[in-house]
């Protein structure tokens, strides 16, 4: 749900979809997806994640929330014992001409493309053992009106967990075709730190964290570089009151402390 100024607000729909199931490796999903262009993406959810705002990447690089309406095929497979490849493969609307400008911009309508091309957005992951995540995930197609000109986004990224530490990256480049400057490219790396479980009487399930990214995004005429420290309380799993502190090399006055709280409902 989003309103902004004198507005009631607006529900926006993010994924809603049919899927039929031939097996575990092959299934066919259509309607509104939730892209799977990069991690971050799939689980941008604010209850989900440790720090209030979004990495700077999954802003101008890979527009989170990306939602596209289209169709296309996942699955499952296990190599071995404790691996696990995951895939996910579409056809999507893609992005509009307003990509050539900022990508953000140009994120396309659930209703109809602009254009009669189709783009393909992907992701594959390998999980060699319990802990461990690595995924690459592209988005390919054209964005302007007549269907000329092309925007690529590839995508890495990683985490890992190990007893109550854990660590999380992601990388992304974007190439706008015909526009100066062309060449976008962003990552961040995020560490965190969970402690003192349950130690709060009231509340058994409880625990804290602490976390530390960075940030970083070059857009081909800027770059802007940003440092997070957060603190958080988790009652419960999925409610969770963040404290952060954001620090920007190059606006200074964008610096501050900033305290959210988020849970489902």
């Amino acid at each position: 749900v989003k309103g902004a100024g004198d507005s009631d607000g607006e529900i926006k729909l993010e994924f809603a979809t049919l899927d039929i199931s031939f097996s575990e490796g092959l299934n066919y999903r259509g309607g509104v997806i939730l892209s799977p262009l990069g991690l971050f993406n799939l689980i941008h959810d604010s209850p989900l994640n440790d720090l209030s705002n979004r990495p700077l990447v999954n802003r101008e690089i890979i527009p989170t929330t990306l939602s596209e309406a289209g169709m296309g095929l996942w699955g499952t497979f296990y190599p071995s014992e404790e691996a696990l490849l995951k895939y996910e493969l579409y056809l999507v609307n893609g992005f509009n001409e307003k990509a050539g400008d900022r990508i953000r911009s140009g994120r396309g309508s659930h209703k109809k493309d602009n254009n009669e091309e189709k783009s393909l957005v992907g992701r594959f992951s390998y999980s060699p053992f319990l802990g461990l995540d690595l995924g690459t995930s592209f988005h390919h197609g054209a964005y302007d009106d007549a269907g000329d000109k092309n925007l690529t986004i590839l995508a890495l990224d990683g985490s890992y967990n190990t007893g109550p530490f854990d660590v999380k990256a992601e990388y992304a480049s974007a190439s706008v075709g015909e526009v100066d400057n062309d060449s976008r490219a962003g990552y961040y790396v995020q560490l965190g730190y969970h402690f003192l479980p349950g130690a709060i009487e009231q509340f058994p399930n409880s625990i804290f964290t602490a976390s530390l990214r960075y940030d970083h995004i070059d857009l081909g005429g800027s770059d802007e570089t940003r440092y997070t420290f957060g603190l958080n309380f988790r009652p419960e799993e999925e409610t969770v009151m963040k404290l952060d502190y954001e620090i920007y090399d190059q606006r200074e006055s964008s610096n501050g402390i900033i305290f959210s709280v988020a849970s489902y409902f």
